[in-house]
């Protein structure tokens, strides 16, 4: 009785495609994001560590050139993989096409001979399909894998460009600070040299304030001098008109005197005797008073005239000799007041000049004063802004070493895969060598096809 051979022939190649995003969630992704609040502290030597921005940038740039080359290499390894799959299921294709020539074969000989091999069919078939649900459970797992690999790449990447946008953040924020700083050194010199020229100016000014002293000093001096000269010229011009007026008051009380006797003499007509002896009397008196006030006039007026001709020709020898003193005097006097009106210009003038240095200094201490307040908001802005970027960049560290540990899991996982694979390419080349006993000429042809495979697969 012919037997049909159960074996089918394998349906299209497995191919594995790249997972979506949503793998992600099912293959890990809930532990990324788990790990992302881990500190960069335990990964790099304890806390309150600070990273310089080329210190940064140098370490992102070594990273990404390491996991760049390990991602060349698991590509490339994948590759290989890959291809080499690809091959051992066309050969395993090819060599079920050829073992169902083989079996059609069998079964012409068989019934050429009558040989019934229903157990070991059986038998057979039942390693070849356990053979094939291993090799359709390695290529799901196969599969499973890349995508997580893939999902893992992405998200590697991802953390890769959020530490670059990082990097340039703080890049940014060190060069505005640096600018900012400029700026405050800048106004500060502003400042100071601001100081300075106000201490000149000021020095200037009490240089000018201690020579106009001076000179009012000797102005001073110069009209006491003045003064004590004219004094003594009015007190004696004031002697001489006291001496005048006293002079002139004893001539009116004599004169009123006379008057007064004459009107005496003339009212009393009765007693002419008297009257003309006392008219002689009174005459003498008269006379003799006369002659007395005379005297007295005469030795006041030549002593007037000696005491005015004494200090005349003092004042004159005086005036001799103080007048190229006094023309000196008046040409210092006259260059000191010149010098004083000038001075007392420029002074104002300084006065203006420092009025507007103290308001622009005024003005810049408000300027400096709200740069420093802008300057420590945005210093308390930039710590907290780089302490967020700390705390990213440990975030970003711990993925990369979660990264690093599963890509070293994956690592194990596809080496097991591999010699898995070698393992199944040995039984099948067991079971192919012993279950055809005696080998036709498309067994021996078989047995080549799959040694030279597992040759290829080896190298």
């Amino acid at each position: 009785m012919a037997t049909k051979s159960t074996i089918k022939q394998r349906g299209a190649m497995t191919v594995v495609q790249r997972s979506t995003p949503g793998v992600r969630l099912s293959l890990g992704g809930d532990r990324i994001v788990a790990s992302s609040s881990r500190s960069l502290r335990a990964s790099v030597g304890g806390p309150g560590f600070n990273l310089s921005s080329g210190t940064v940038h140098t370490m992102s740039k070594e990273s990404v050139k390491t996991v760049r080359n390990e991602r060349e290499k698991e590509r490339a390894e994948m590759q290989g993989l890959n291809e080499r799959f690809a091959s051992y299921i066309e050969k395993v294709s090819y060599l079920e096409g050829q073992n169902k020539a083989l079996l059609d074969e069998v079964e012409r000989l068989k019934k050429l001979k009558g040989f019934n091999d229903q157990k070991i069919r059986e038998m057979y078939e039942d390693e070849l399909k356990s053979a094939r649900e291993e090799l359709e459970r390695c290529g799901k797992d196969r599969g499973e894998l890349e995508s997580q690999i893939l999902a893992l790449t992405d998200a590697r990447d991802t953390e890769k460009l959020k530490v670059g946008d990082l990097e340039k953040s703080i890049e940014d924020y060190v060069s505005k600070l640096e600018k900012l700083n400029n700026e405050i050194a800048g106004l500060v010199g502003d400042i100071e040299l601001l100081r300075r020229n106000q201490t000149l100016v000021e020095d200037e000014n009490n240089r000018l304030k201690l020579q106009l002293q001076k000179l009012q000093d000797d102005n001073a001096r110069l009209r006491e001098d003045l003064t004590e000269a004219t004094n003594a010229q009015l007190e004696e011009a004031n002697r001489a008109q006291t001496l005048e007026e006293e002079l002139e008051f004893t001539k009116n009380a004599l004169m009123t005197e006379n008057e007064e006797l004459r009107r005496l003499l003339k009212q009393d007509s009765s007693m002419p005797d008297v009257r003309a002896m006392w008219e002689g009397k009174m005459k003498q008196a008269i006379a003799a008073i006369r002659q007395a006030y005379d005297d007295e006039l005469r030795n006041i007026q030549a002593n007037c005239e000696a005491q005015y001709e004494l200090q005349l020709r003092n004042i004159q020898s005086s005036m001799k000799k103080e007048q190229p003193d006094s023309s000196i005097v008046k040409e210092e006097t006259r260059k000191l007041k010149s010098q004083m009106n000038s001075a007392q210009s420029e002074l104002g003038a300084l006065q203006g000049q420092i009025a507007s240095l103290r308001e622009q200094l005024l003005a810049k201490g408000r300027e400096l004063d709200s740069l420093e307040e802008e300057y420590k908001i945005h210093k308390v802005d930039c710590a907290g802004r780089i302490r967020e970027l700390e705390d990213e960049l440990s975030e970003v560290t711990s993925d990369l070493n979660q990264l690093s540990s599963d890509k070293l899991t994956l690592e194990m996982e596809i080496g097991t895969y591999r010699k898995l694979l070698e393992q199944q390419e040995h039984s099948l080349e067991q079971i192919v060598e012993s279950r055809t006993g005696a080998m036709s000429r498309g067994g021996s042809k078989l047995t080549d096809i799959i040694q030279s495979s597992m040759s290829q697969s080896s190298s």
